[in-house]
């Protein structure tokens, strides 16, 4: 499914990708040894979207509740990987946390963005330890040296 995902347009992208990490999340909780009987059973995402009646950048996304047979809750579980508890997070709140969305913010809001590095910089350098370009740090009275922009592809 990643594959195909690699290669497909846009507009089937997403379902590829969905499907993949379905079926990564099944092959997780079904060979966990923590989980005994039917309990590998995913049933649901485990992930739920509320306030489309709202501007997207305010859509509301939750988990199910602990304990629960949703994948993203159980598959959390299993690799021992804390599951958001408290109140829902906004879409603009999540958003950057996929690189892809870097280039398309939801706002004009003041954004703060993961570290992104370029991956084609990997490897192109002589040191013996792996160099990477980060790239889309903000330049502020902290930065020390001139902060080189990353290409856009």
């Amino acid at each position: 499914m990643f594959r195909a995902a690699a290669v497909v347009g846009p507009a089937t992208r997403p379902l590829q990708v969905f499907y993949g990490l379905s079926q990564a999340g099944r092959a997780i909780a079904a060979a966990a040894v923590t989980l005994k009987s039917e309990d590998w059973r995913l049933v649901t995402h485990g992930i739920k979207t509320t306030g489309f009646d709202r501007p997207f950048p305010d859509i509301e996304i939750r988990t199910d509740p602990p304990d629960t047979q949703g994948s993203f809750v159980r598959v959390s579980e299993v690799l021992d990987s804390p599951v958001w508890k408290r109140d829902p997070v906004r879409l603009e709140d999540v958003w950057d946390l996929l690189p892809s969305n870097l280039r398309y913010p939801l706002t004009i809001r003041d954004r703060l963005t993961p570290m992104y590095v370029d991956e084609a910089s990997v490897g192109t350098h002589e040191h013996s330890l792996l160099s990477v370009d980060v790239c889309n740090i903000p330049t502020g009275s902290w930065t020390l040296a001139p902060v080189r922009r990353c290409p856009t592809s």
